[in-house]
C-alpha cells in the first residue's frame, strides 16, 4: 500500500510518524522503573509485607523455576505481537491476509505489521491491546490474588508496550476519520488527512 493513495481513504495528505527503538527501548525501561517502584510499594501495603521481600519473593527461585519464568516471558513476547495482529485483522478489510510478523535483528525485536490503513481508533484499539491484556490486567489482578510474579509480569509487558502508548499519544489531536498505516520496517505510521 502506498502512503500516497490518498483518495481511497479520503484524504489530501499523510505524515509518517517514527520513533526509534532505542529511544522505545529507554522509554520501557523509564516506565518499568516509574511504573514499578510505587507499584512495588503499594504491593508490600496489600500483602502487609517489607519491600525487600516483594522483591526477594519474586527473585527466589532455583533452576526450574527460572525455565519456566523464562519460557513464561517469551510466550509473553510472542503473544504481545499476536495480539496485535488479531486486533489489526478484526479491523483490516483482508483480515488476516493483511497481517505479518517478523523480526528486527539488529534490534532482536519482533514484531507485527498490518499492510493495510485502519481507521485511527482501530488503530489506536489494535495498537493498545496487548499492553492491556497482557500488563494492566495483570498488575491488578496481582493485587487482588497477591501474586509478585505476576506484579512483574505485568510491569514487564505494560513497559514493553509504552512504545505503543506513546504512538497513540501521538494520535490523540487526529481527526477520529483518518486512516492510520502500520509501517513495517519502523516503529511508526503514516496518517493519512482527511480532505476537508
Amino acid at each position: 500500500m502506498s502512503p500516497g493513495n490518498f483518495d481511497q481513504w479520503g484524504a489530501s495528505s499523510s505524515t509518517k510518524r517514527t520513533i526509534s527503538i532505542l529511544h522505545a527501548n529507554g522509554l520501557s525501561i523509564a516506565v518499568l522503573v516509574a511504573l514499578g517502584v510505587p507499584s512495588l510499594f503499594l504491593f508490600a501495603l496489600r500483602a502487609d509485607i517489607h519491600v525487600k521481600d516483594v522483591i526477594l519473593a519474586a527473585l527466589d527461585t532455583g533452576l526450574l523455576e527460572s525455565m519456566i519464568i523464562l519460557l513464561v516471558l517469551i510466550g509473553g513476547i510472542l503473544a504481545h505481537e499476536l495480539i496485535h495482529g488479531l486486533f489489526f485483522s478484526l479491523y483490516a478489510h483482508n483480515g488476516w491476509k493483511a497481517i505479518s510478523f517478523g523480526v528486527l535483528w539488529q534490534y532482536i525485536t519482533p514484531y507485527c505489521h498490518c499492510s493495510e490503513p485502519v481507521l485511527l481508533v482501530h488503530y489506536a484499539i489494535a495498537s493498545l491491546a496487548p499492553t492491556v491484556i497482557l500488563g494492566m490486567i495483570p498488575l491488578a489482578l496481582s493485587f487482588v490474588i497477591v501474586n509478585s510474579h505476576m506484579l512483574l509480569f505485568g510491569l514487564c509487558f505494560i513497559a514493553a508496550g509504552s512504545g505503543d502508548i506513546l504512538l497513540v499519544m501521538t494520535l490523540r489531536k487526529e481527526h477520529g476519520g483518518c486512516h492510520v498505516l502500520d509501517l513495517k520496517d519502523e516503529v511508526g505510521y503514516v496518517i493519512f488527512h482527511r480532505s476537508t
